[in-house]
């Protein structure tokens, strides 16, 4: 019974254009929310349940411990849904799962140097080069990346149109030609498996639609059998910042965020990195995203307030320090030489008297010749 249940709510998802990674997530909340209240049968679910999922949630349903609240706000969102429109229960049954507002942590995004060093590492493979640039400079997500044809990529006019994104939309992007001779060199040696392997139990038309879509997908796997998985961008993503010495939490979200900054920190406006980004909120935009450098608000914040430094704020002067006051100089000693010479040419005084005068006036240096 439970399974007709979740058929039938993954089936209002896709009719309401949810992203697949969103049906992932909702779909294994409502599966927990059964198991956490002990019901193998949906309909007998009454509002008394719903405090009992809480209590789990909030105690133990985190492999014994609490979840956080970030985490709470998917479940609880997927749990509403399949109560309200796949069983049929009242509103005021959902206001019971209300969560507080998204807690916001503070990103360690990627400086511009950590990104040169990332393509830096990855430039001996082609594909994860070419992978890497394409999340950095298009900004896109890691599901729109997975779901990239090669047609998709326009390369005369430089953009690059993503599918079946966050909320359903397709949107066309600006793609830097750094990242489209990446992506051109990676063509040039892309590889398809002649001969995919037929997974166990899988029906002979869904094998060939898989077939198909690994012609037209842009990025494949290892083996050239699928299209990128959710783990093989992780692992990439891990192994090569650990290459170029990047201690940070790697995850590709973080590309998308760190791009974003970075376009903030050169200058770009917010409108101007909405366009590029496609966020449908400016508000979600500053808060979740871009996250500018203490460097750039410092310069222009000075930038900014510099017109008023010459009319409201006084330039600082230079301290000036008196001078000294002149000290007068020093006369020089009478020299009293040439009178004790006359006096003793004259016969006025007797050699051992001008011997004596000369000596008291310390001037031995001048009695040579009258010694």
């Amino acid at each position: 019974m439970a399974k007709t249940h979740i058929d039938k709510y993954i089936d209002y998802l896709l009719g309401e254009g949810v992203a697949k990674g969103t049906i992932r997530v909702y779909t294994k909340a409502v599966e927990q929310f059964l198991t956490a209240i002990g019901k193998s049968n949906p309909e007998d679910l009454t509002e008394d349940d719903i405090q009992k999922y809480k209590t789990w949630c909030n105690t133990k349903g985190n492999n014994g411990k609490p979840f956080d609240k970030n985490s709470l706000i998917p479940k609880y969102s997927g749990v509403k849904i399949f109560i309200t429109e796949v069983l049929k229960k009242p509103e005021s049954w959902k206001k019971r799962l209300k969560t507080s507002s998204v807690e916001v942590k503070p990103k360690e995004l990627l400086t511009e140097d950590e990104i040169k060093r990332l393509f830096s590492a990855s430039k001996h493979d082609k594909r994860d080069n070419a992978i890497l640039r394409t999340l950095y400079f298009t900004t896109i997500r890691r599901s729109e990346l997975q779901n990239l044809n090669i047609e998709d990529i326009d390369f005369e006019n430089e953009t690059i149109t993503t599918w079946n994104g966050k909320g359903g939309h397709h949107d066309v992007r600006n793609i830097h030609p750094i990242a489209l001779k990446s992506i051109n060199e990676y063509l040039k040696i892309r590889y398809v498996s002649p001969k995919p392997y037929r997974r166990k139990g899988e029906k002979k038309q869904d094998y060939e639609n898989r077939l198909n879509d690994v012609q037209k997908a842009l990025f494949l796997n290892r083996a050239g059998t699928q299209r990128l998985g959710i783990t093989d961008v992780h692992y990439l993503l891990r192994r090569y910042g650990a290459i170029a010495g990047i201690k940070k939490r790697l995850y590709p979200h973080l590309l998308r965020g760190s791009s974003a900054t970075h376009m903030s920190n050169a200058g770009m406006s917010l409108v101007e990195i909405q366009a590029q980004t496609k966020h449908r909120s400016l508000e979600t935009l500053t808060k979740h995203y871009i996250n500018p450098s203490k460097e750039r608000v410092k310069k222009v914040y000075t930038e900014v307030f510099n017109q008023f430094s010459d009319e409201q704020i006084p330039k600082p002067q230079p301290e000036i320090k008196p001078m000294p006051e002149p000290q007068p100089k020093s006369q020089p000693e009478d020299d009293k030489t040439d009178k004790y010479i006359a006096l003793l040419e004259k016969g006025l005084i007797g050699r051992e008297d001008f011997l004596k005068l000369m000596t008291s006036e310390n001037k031995q240096a001048n009695l040579v010749g009258y010694m």
